[in-house]
């Protein structure tokens, strides 16, 4: 797999925000409770069903 195909392919906000929380430094486990926390603070997301590249996510920046 190159780093273009990890570009274009399409991430779930959750995957986004977790992996986000991981390149920040959480460990994983923390990343995952961190986004279930998240998803508290924001029943509007749609955590699984959206679907974006890293590229479109970041661009958002908050993933809204």
């Amino acid at each position: 797999m190159t780093d273009r195909d990890v570009e274009e392919r399409m991430y779930t906000r959750r995957q986004w925000l977790t992996r986000r929380a991981i390149l920040a430094g959480a460990a994983p486990m923390a990343a995952i409770e961190a986004v279930a926390s998240v998803a508290i603070e924001h029943p509007d997301w749609d955590l699984d069903g959206e679907r974006k590249t890293l590229a479109e996510w970041d661009i958002a920046g908050n993933g809204s």
